[in-house]
């Protein structure tokens, strides 16, 4: 498989129509490889066209921005594309050039914004804050960051609420993969040749087994994304406390023995032990009546496991930590709902189907072949 090296990238948009300077090695010519600074967004727009007629081929989507994505040594390593319907936001693609599938995650439907947009809204209460530029940062997996000036020093403002500063050298060791999907750039490309399975636990609903954090914490004046996901199985198993979201995740804030973390506009916020959450679900679902329910936590799984969860219509969680670029680590957890194989050229990915408290609208699919956790763990809920 082709391996070229990027030397320099200067820190300038492609989206703006200008050219970066890549130095490669030299490489075999038979492969589709090209270096990262001359795709177009003509190409971008047909790659990401081309994959959502895969998930959505009854509907004609059109493209809405595409965002440059950045990693922490400020070199360009991808792009996030979002897509409108009708003037309408109807999700993203977020594509990693430095992997071999660089799907990395993406939400297709009608209502869910871009992570940029999310990012922007996300800091519209912060009156200090002013965007820098137009450009997203990965910093660990599913992890984002923009760009913000905050009383004019320069920091990265993080999805789940952190800042940081950004480290300003330039990595110069970024190998860029992408030769063994080179279908997806072509207009002739075959709909429904991507997608290889997908499939839902039975458990999966999508009016309970997806809930925003906006929502929890207009309910409740409190957020902990572990316990968020419990309160959504909670739910989708038909366990609610008095019938109500709020109760049940008070209940499960207790159960899972979670902490004060940090208290912020008016908002307390949750730090979990991932080793709570097994105990915590069999106690809660004892007192709904369900004396029977098993919970089985696994370190490191392997792809099986979660699939193994979804083909036994039982219900699942994957938790797992993360390095800022501060050095400090934290930890998210998801309702994990379904799986997805997707397939570029004969090259397979397995893609785990998750509800992440962004939005509850549809879930997002992340790419696990390509994870890069610090350390992650899933539990299967069997509740009975």
């Amino acid at each position: 498989m082709l391996k070229k090296l990027l030397s320099i990238i200067l820190i300038l948009s492609i989206i703006m129509g200008t050219t970066l300077n890549v130095s490669a090695a030299e490489s075999n010519s038979n492969t589709q490889f090209k270096p990262l600074s001359e795709i177009t967004t003509d190409e971008l727009t047909i790659f990401a066209l081309n994959f959502a007629r895969d998930f959505e081929p009854t509907i004609t989507l059109d493209i809405n921005e595409i965002i440059p994505i950045y990693n922490n040594g400020n070199t360009l390593i991808g792009f996030s594309i979002s897509y409108i319907f009708e003037n309408r936001p109807y999700g993203y693609i977020n594509l990693d050039f430095t992997k071999e599938n660089p799907v990395t995650e993406f939400s297709i439907c009608e209502g869910v914004e871009s992570l940029y947009d999310s990012l922007v809204m996300d800091i519209s209460v912060e009156r200090n804050y002013r965007i820098s530029e137009k450009r997203l940062y990965s910093i660990g997996f599913l992890q984002y960051a923009i760009p913000v000036k905050n009383n004019g020093e320069s920091i990265l403002h993080f999805s789940n609420g952190e800042n940081a500063q950004l480290a300003m050298n330039i990595d110069d060791t970024v190998e860029v993969k992408y030769d063994s999907h080179s279908q997806l750039f072509s207009d002739s490309y075959a709909s429904g040749s991507l997608l290889d399975t997908r499939e839902y636990t039975g458990k999966y609903n999508r009016g309970k087994s997806l809930i925003s954090e906006d929502y929890i914490e207009q309910q409740t004046g409190k957020y902990a994304c572990a316990v968020v996901a419990l309160t959504e199985i909670a739910n989708q198993e038909g366990i609610l406390k008095n019938s109500s979201i709020a109760a049940t995740f008070n209940q499960l804030w207790a159960d899972t023995g979670t902490t004060v973390s940090k208290v912020k506009d008016g908002i307390t916020y949750g730090s979990t032990k991932y080793i709570n959450l097994g105990s915590a679900m069999k106690t809660y679902a004892k007192a709904r009546g369900k004396s029977n329910t098993t919970a089985t936590l696994k370190l490191s799984p392997e792809f099986s496991f979660f699939k193994g969860i979804v083909t036994s219509n039982a219900s699942g969680l994957l938790t797992y930590t993360i390095e800022l670029t501060n050095g400090k680590t934290i930890g998210h957890a998801v309702n994990m709902v379904g799986y997805c194989v997707a397939r570029l050229n004969g090259v397979f990915s397995n893609y785990l189907i998750v509800a992440d408290g962004w939005h509850d609208k549809v879930p997002k699919y992340i790419n696990y072949s390509t994870a890069d956790f610090a350390s992650f763990q899933g539990v299967k809920y069997v509740i009975k």
